[in-house]
């Protein structure tokens, strides 16, 4: 973070954004380099590193204690999907974003996480990377605005038919 300030500021206006990068690649090599000193040391810890095989309950311990972190990811994509919604409110295109995270939180309150789960998997992933890396394509810079409407709309339309076939599951 230090280097990444340091770069940004001292580096003229057309480099600033590759110094960024650079930043990032060093902080990336720096975390994974300083760990190997302390492993090809010599000393008397039982942390080494060795080979390895599989053991479900360890994934399972992480997994359940990585929830935490997992929460906090989640809440700070909640907060930007309300960020997104509140914009869209205000600027238009009000409901449709609204109504996709309804759904997904509707397949939720069914206890259905995995419906739920693939909604938003595609509503905050597929759907938004794809448009916005498709949609400038066609409409320059235009396609860049409205790639988030668009994702959100194609969210609309899988989490309808979610809706529409286990509407019998549910007895909706």
């Amino acid at each position: 973070m230090i280097l990444d300030a340091v770069l940004v500021i001292l580096l003229p206006q057309e480099i600033k954004l590759a110094g960024a990068a650079v930043a990032a690649a060093v902080s990336q090599i720096v975390g994974g380099v300083i760990p190997l000193f302390y492993f090809f040391r010599k000393n008397s810890s039982t942390l080494r590193l060795g080979k390895t095989r599989y053991d479900g309950r360890a994934v399972i311990k992480a997994c359940t204690n990585g929830a935490s972190e997992f929460m906090s990811n989640i809440s700070f994509s909640i907060v930007g999907i309300i960020y997104n919604l509140q914009l869209m409110k205000y600027e238009g295109e009000d409901g449709i974003a609204a109504f996709g995270v309804f759904i997904s939180g509707f397949f939720t309150a069914l206890s259905d996480g995995l419906t739920s789960a693939i909604i938003a998997f595609f509503r905050a992933l597929i759907f938004q990377v794809g448009a916005v890396m498709l949609l400038p394509i066609i409409f320059g810079i235009n396609g860049v605005w409205g790639a988030v409407v668009a994702a959100e709309f194609l969210a609309l339309i899988v989490g309808v038919t979610f809706i529409l076939v286990k509407r019998n599951k549910y007895q909706y």
